[in-house]
């Protein structure tokens, strides 16, 4: 299963409720960790853009619908936060990936980063300092090839 920013909710729902049927997961700038500290709601939807870029994102992703039901009426905070011991095989580069970037203007990607490999992920985190949220998902740069190629790993 592979996810990206707020689908890593139905990501870490699955993996709660249907441990069996997920045999390998890849996380891509995953808010559904740390999200206790409260940077993902904040960050999203009440901080002012600093640019275009969150500024669009601010406009067309955070007003959506779906989104905004979500984090501003429907929050469910023991279904979308997961943990390290909710995942199977956290430790194994095979069966888990976390992609994070350093410059994400939604997470705090250094504490996404510490919170990780203080429960010992190292092979299976990529962590871009220079990246920004969705980066990654980007055709042509490294993150997104090292992804594939995990994903054509199976």
């Amino acid at each position: 299963m592979l996810s990206h920013s707020n689908g890593s909710y139905a990501h870490a729902w699955m993996l709660k409720d249907y441990p069996n049927i997920v045999t390998r997961s890849c996380f891509v700038d995953p808010v559904t960790f740390c999200s206790w500290e409260g940077d993902v709601c904040y960050n999203f939807l009440y901080r002012q853009p600093k640019n275009g870029i969150e500024l669009l994102m601010y406009y067309f992703v955070g007003s959506e619908l779906g989104v905004a039901n979500l984090l501003q009426r429907h929050f469910d905070w023991s279904s979308n936060s997961l943990f390290y011991e909710e995942i199977p095989n956290a430790r194994d580069p095979h069966r888990s990936m976390f992609v994070v970037g350093g410059r994400d203007s939604i997470l705090n990607a250094a504490r996404v980063k510490k919170y990780l490999t203080s429960h010992g992920v190292r092979k299976g985190l990529i962590f871009d300092p220079h990246a920004v949220h969705g980066q990654a998902m980007m055709i042509g740069g490294q993150s997104h090839t090292k992804i594939m190629n995990w994903v054509a790993e199976c």
